[in-house]
This record gives C-alpha cells, sequence and structure tokens, in this order.
C-alpha cells in the first residue's frame, strides 16, 4: 500500500532582516521544490531549496552567490542551515553538551554571509525535504555522478530562473561529497 504524495510545487515565501556587525541587512527568502521529471513529464525526484536573497540590492545580477549542501543520498543541509551559515540558527548554550530534544530555541546567526553574497540550501533527492518519488529513478539520484548531476542541473535551473547567471558562483560542501566536487566545477 502506497499514500499517495502531493506532487505539487510547495513555495513558500516571506521577509525578515538580520544584524550583521552593526548593520541591518533584509532579506527575501524563497523555499520551494524542484522537480525532476521524466520522458512522460511525470516526477521522479526533487530537490528542495531554501534562499536567502539580499533585498536592498538594486542589481543582483552580479552579486555572489553560494549554493550550500551536505550531499546525498541521506544528509540534508539543515545544520549547515540551521547550525553554520543561515540567518537564525540553533542556540546553543553549551557546545559541549547538544540539547538533543526539540522544541530548539533560535537566534540571529552574527556569522551569517549574508551582507557578502546571497545563500542557497540545497536538500538533494532523498536528504530533508528532496524526495526520490519514483524508484526507477534511484540510481540517477543515489550514485556519485547521479548525484553531481542533479545538483548541477539544479544550480543551473536555479541560476537561470531568478536571472543570476552572470553571479559569480560559490559552492560550500561538506561530509563526503567532498569527492564530488571537482566532477561538479566540470558540470
Amino acid at each position: 500500500m502506497r499514500i499517495q504524495e502531493n506532487l505539487e510545487k510547495s513555495k513558500y515565501e516571506a521577509d525578515g532582516s538580520i544584524q550583521i556587525q552593526g548593520t541591518t541587512i533584509p532579506y527575501h527568502t524563497i523555499c520551494e521544490d524542484n522537480f525532476f521529471v521524466d520522458e512522460e513529464n511525470n516526477p521522479v525526484a526533487s530537490i528542495f531549496s531554501y534562499a536567502y536573497f539580499r533585498s536592498d540590492v538594486q542589481d543582483n545580477s552580479k552579486r555572489p552567490i553560494l549554493f550550500i549542501y551536505n550531499g546525498g543520498p541521506g544528509c540534508a543541509s539543515l545544520w549547515l542551515h540551521m547550525g553554520l551559515f543561515g540567518p537564525r540558527i540553533v542556540k546553543l548554550d553549551d557546545e559541549l553538551n547538544l540539547p538533543t530534544v526539540p522544541p530548539f530555541e533560535l537566534e540571529d546567526n552574527p556569522h551569517c554571509l549574508l551582507d557578502l553574497c546571497d545563500l542557497v540550501f540545497i536538500d538533494p533527492a532523498g536528504t530533508g525535504l528532496g524526495r526520490l518519488i519514483q524508484e526507477k529513478a534511484r540510481k540517477e539520484f543515489y550514485e556519485t555522478h547521479g548525484d553531481v548531476r542533479s545538483v548541477s542541473k539544479f544550480i543551473e535551473q536555479f541560476l537561470a530562473r531568478y536571472n543570476r547567471r552572470n553571479s559569480p558562483v560559490l559552492l560550500a560542501v561538506k561530509a563526503m561529497v567532498r569527492q564530488e566536487v571537482p566532477y561538479l566545477q566540470e558540470s
């Protein structure tokens, strides 16, 4: 038995601001599904993205954009997002004794890079909110080269969708996927 998933695109938008080195940085957030489809235009997998765009920049076409991911399958961008790079992070009073049970308190991240570049967190298929929808596509997304191809295609489409093809593209990749970065740079 299988429960039918909602295969409609989810998209959430919000505005916020953060204080970084004494300056208020306004931003616009877009969180959304990005579907991969087969020859019949049926969804086979998705990448979920969380984007933060500095909203007081007149021309962002040349503003750097940092894509951040933990790799897949199985490793979401959650702790890169909520523990290191995001504008809001989990408050850790004692880094040696981390809380293990939610709810977690959030705080502004004084080390967020939003003053320097826009941020896009990526959950590849099989990680976080990224999904493998059709089992037949497993090999396309769950192997090193497949993972690289899907992330590369996502970045290419994202840059086109948000008119950022002239923006310098930066990558922050954690964990075992460091072997993928040279492949991604070639894509």
